[in-house]
């Protein structure tokens, strides 16, 4: 079942995106598409029946795309960006100086229609009606004007054509006067900043002693700077070497003074002369001694005897031995001691004139830099004054050239003239009432189409499930066409029957009983959902019962044949008077069993006396839907919805608002039933176009409608 829990629905969204579809919008307001074209074609008929001859006047200027040869080069100066250039011309020909002066001239002339002092709203209205194109694929520019009468265009384009060509070919640059003044003063500055950067520049010069200055010329303080420093690191590194080797060779000292043992070989041993002769002394003798006992027996007194010598002499030998390795430690450490001690001596020696080294290396690298950076900040002076007179004298240069340009240039002949002069016209532009009759032809074509598709793209009204998806953030329970006749019902039939399996699937997994069926506003559907979903369930063979708990307008399809009021009803069980048994409608045609609300006494609520869940306990029913009236406009609708575990929220498609819809969500949300579903009622369904009419027609005829049929043909023929 769509639904979840009320707490935790995600927030409401905007309306999604609808898709675009001109044709089924078309299809769906063909009477708007047929009042806009006949709106359009109706004005386009009037625009034409009172539209007046028009009278067209037209001259052609040619403008050259190269330049005549000027004595500054022998060869034709072509014009770069022709295309730029032309569309400049065209803007030219149009501004307010060219047309000011043909105005000028015709009032010159006598020309009726141009006063004295209207010259300026005369050339702003001939500005706004001439017409000004080039030519594409030639080297000429088109100038028109149209008007009701003929007499009086052609002299006025001749005279806008003459006045621009004149301008042009006198003065081939725009604000040329201007511009050369400004040459000029410029001249003036830069000869004066010229002259103060010379005076400087032979100042530094004569401090420096350097005539030349360039950028690749090496200042000599910097490589004798570079000499100095590496010389500087070289006696620090040595420096720093000799001072690890002095506390290397103290740490050595310090440690022979405390050393106490040191290894000492026994060949060291055997080596010493008294050593050597003791040992030799004693082997002789223990040799004889054991020659002697040899042939005793071990309890002889004599061979004990022999034996404590022989330890006596093994004894003196061991504490020879002993003596001899002390002498000779002690001989050792001696001198290793003055080795070591000679070693610091003459490291000391050494690490002494390592420092007066790098102190003195340290003192000129510091004249040096202080040197190189009075000499360098001179020399950057000078290089950068060098700069500066290279850049006035460019300048100067690119000045001079500029106005030689210009006055050769005066001397040439021009680029622009008057190739073809407009005539008095003496028949109206043909082919013109047609235009414009075309054109609100095509414009009604266009807004009969795009009118209809903005108005369902615009619709604020909620149209089909996509909608509910982005307003609440939750697919919609299911859906129900709207049906008009037999075919359209039985696919309703179909799909309120899948809206029942989803109920019943909800009682089978949560044992929900209790379904309220309510909708946005009145008229949305709600008392005939709740009777289909009834009969369907029961169809289903699920016992479930129609309980109408609606006083704000009972429905008389709740009531019994022929009965306009049911006196018993859900009212008075609630009352008290009567059980829910008691009231039950029994089914009849299309209509499943059911309990009225009865009567109420012109009120439009029913007082609660008894707990409704316990009331609804018909032991023999297992599913009870409670139809409600709108939530938007009844409060007995929240007052029932709580006793139901889920709440079926039916929204009117085409009936109700994106708002109306988020604010029934948002009540309900309060409310916090079990679970919240939406159905979405009478959709429209769009004939021989869209999902629902595709659906409709597969499950008509019992064929696969998807686009791939549609396509197959192609499909073969690729194959």
């Amino acid at each position: 079942m769509t639904a979840g829990a009320a707490n935790s629905q995600p927030r409401p969204m905007a309306l999604p995106a609808r898709k675009i579809s001109p044709f089924a919008s078309l299809r769906e307001h063909f009477r708007m598409f047929v009042i806009i074209y006949a709106i359009m074609v109706i004005l386009g008929l009037l625009t034409v029946w009172f539209m007046g001859p028009i009278y067209k006047a037209e001259a052609e200027i040619e403008v050259s795309p190269k330049s005549v040869a000027v004595l500054s080069e022998d060869k034709e100066l072509s014009i770069s960006g022709y295309r730029d250039f032309v569309q400049t011309q065209v803007l030219a020909i149009g501004s307010y100086e060219v047309v000011h002066d043909a105005v000028e001239k015709m009032a010159k002339s006598g020309v009726k229609g141009i006063n004295a002092g209207e010259e300026r709203e005369i050339t702003e209205q001939i500005r706004n009606a001439i017409e000004i194109r080039h030519i594409e694929h030639t080297y000429r520019i088109s100038v028109s004007l149209s008007g009701k009468k003929p007499h009086g265009l052609a002299e006025t384009i001749n005279m806008i054509a003459e006045a621009y060509a004149q301008r042009a070919n006198q003065e081939k640059f725009i604000g040329k006067d201007v511009r050369v003044d400004h040459l000029y003063k410029r001249k003036i500055d830069l000869q004066s900043e010229l002259r103060q950067l010379l005076a400087k520049k032979t100042s530094l010069v004569q401090e420096l002693g350097v005539v030349t200055f360039q950028d690749e010329l090496e200042n000599p303080y910097d490589q004798m700077l570079v000499e100095t420093n590496r010389a500087l690191n070289e006696a620090r590194q040595r420096r720093i070497e000799a001072d690890a080797k002095l506390a290397s060779l103290q740490n050595e000292a310090k440690r022979l003074e405390n050393l106490t043992d040191y290894e000492i070989t026994e060949d060291e041993i055997d080596k010493d002369p008294y050593v050597m002769t003791l040992t030799r002394e004693t082997d002789h003798k223990k040799a004889l001694l054991l020659v002697s006992i040899a042939s005793l027996a071990e309890s002889h007194p004599g061979v004990r005897q022999a034996k404590e010598k022989i330890a006596r002499f093994n004894q003196m030998v061991a504490e020879a031995r002993e003596e001899a390795r002390k002498k000779i430690l002690s001989t050792k450490l001696k001198n290793m001691s003055a080795v070591t001690q000679q070693e610091i001596l003459s490291q000391t020696s050494l690490l002494g004139q390592l420092r007066v080294i790098e102190k003195s290396i340290d003192v000129e690298a510091e004249e040096h830099k202080r040197k190189s950076a009075s000499y360098a900040a001179l020399y950057n002076d000078a290089l950068g004054i060098h700069w500066e007179i290279k850049r006035c004298r460019e300048q100067l240069t690119a000045i001079d050239d500029r106005l030689d340009f210009f006055e050769l240039e005066d001397k040439g002949p021009g680029q622009v003239r008057l190739t073809s002069p407009a005539m008095i016209p003496t028949e109206p532009e043909k082919g013109r009432r047609a235009k414009v009759l075309l054109f609100f032809l095509v414009m009604g074509l266009i807004l009969g189409i795009a009118v209809p598709t903005a108005f369902d793209l615009l619709n604020p009204l909620v149209q089909s499930p996509a909608d509910i998806v982005g307003l609440l953030g939750l697919a919609p329970l299911g859906s129900v066409i709207n049906y008009t006749n037999k075919r359209e019902k039985d696919f309703a039939t179909e799909m309120t029957r899948r809206i029942a399996l989803a109920i019943l699937r909800q009682y089978s997994a949560n044992a929900h009983r209790i379904f309220a069926i309510v909708s946005v506003k009145p008229g949305g559907g709600a008392t005939s959902m709740t009777l289909d979903l009834t009969r369907e369930l029961n169809n289903i063979g699920v016992r479930s019962l129609a309980v109408e708990a609606n006083a704000y307008k009972p429905s008389p399809r709740f009531c019994a044949e022929n009965e306009n009021e049911h006196v018993q009803g859900f009212g008075f069980a609630m009352a008290g008077i009567c059980k829910i048994g008691d009231c039950i409608v029994s089914a009849e045609d299309d209509l499943p069993e059911r309990v009225p609300v009865g009567s109420t006494c012109g009120e439009r609520t029913i007082p609660i006396m008894t707990d409704p869940r316990q009331l609804l306990t018909k032991e023999d029913v297992e599913i009870f839907l409670l139809d409600l009236p709108p939530i938007l406009i009844s409060s007995e609708a929240e007052k029932f919805a709580r006793i139901a575990d889920v709440v079926i929220l039916v929204v009117e498609a085409e009936g109700v608002t994106g708002g109306e819809v988020r604010r029934a969500a948002s009540m309900l949300k309060q409310i916090a039933p079990a679970q919240i579903g939406v159905v979405v009622n009478r959709v429209l369904v769009r004939q021989k176009s869209g999902y629902l009419s595709d659906l409709m027609n597969e499950y008509e005829a019992g064929e696969n409608q998807s686009p791939a049929k549609k396509y197959k043909f192609w499909s073969k023929r690729k194959q």
